[in-house]
């Protein structure tokens, strides 16, 4: 497995977020390719950060299972991850 990238990650949530606010614009078939999006972004933390990925898991799988009640907690998941590169980018 290789290491984490906490850059592709960032894109991967980023794009989630676009897809779901275009599924609620009329193109619900987006709803599956932010869900998509996610798995890769939890796919790129699960080696390093664990519980970052979990997180990123949960949250997929809260939408899949009622894409029309989901309420996205995406941009607490970019901060905490953008916080993760900062720290360290200054180590």
């Amino acid at each position: 497995m290789r290491d984490s990238c906490l850059l592709c990650c960032l894109k991967h949530i980023g794009q989630a977020v676009v897809l779901l606010l275009e599924s609620r614009q009329g193109y619900p078939e987006h709803v599956w390719l932010a869900a998509a999006h996610m798995a890769e972004a939890s796919d790129e933390m699960v080696a390093d950060y664990p519980k970052i990925a979990a997180m990123i898991r949960s949250e997929r799988l809260m939408l899949m299972d009622d894409p029309d009640n989901y309420s996205p907690r995406l941009m607490t998941l970019i901060r905490w991850v953008a916080r993760t590169n900062r720290k360290l980018e200054g180590e």
